[in-house]
C-alpha cells in the first residue's frame, strides 16, 4: 500500500512549495521572518511571540500583517511571473 506521503508527486509538490516559501521568506526583514517562523511553523502565541522578541504584542501583531502581506505580493508575482 502507498501511502501519499511515498507519493514521488506529492514529495516533489512539497519540495518546490517549501523552496518557494523558503525563498520568499528570505526576502522578509530579519524580525518579520522571525515572527513568522515563531507563530506558523513554532505554533507560538502572540504573547510568547512578543516576549521571545522582547516587543510587544502590538509590534508583533503589526509585525504579522505586514509580514504575510509581503509574502502574499511576492508568491503573487512570482506566480504570475512563472505562469
Amino acid at each position: 500500500m502507498i501511502h501519499d506521503t511515498d507519493d514521488p508527486d506529492q514529495k516533489y509538490d512539497r519540495s518546490l512549495t517549501s523552496d518557494l516559501l523558503l525563498k520568499a521568506l528570505s526576502r522578509l526583514s530579519e524580525v518579520q521572518r522571525d515572527v513568522i517562523v515563531l507563530r506558523f511553523v513554532n505554533g507560538l502565541p502572540i504573547t510568547q511571540v512578543a516576549q521571545t522578541l522582547h516587543k510587544s504584542e502590538d509590534a508583533v501583531k503589526g509585525l504579522q500583517r505586514r509580514a504575510l502581506g509581503s509574502l502574499r505580493e511576492i508568491l503573487t508575482e512570482w506566480e504570475v511571473t512563472y505562469a
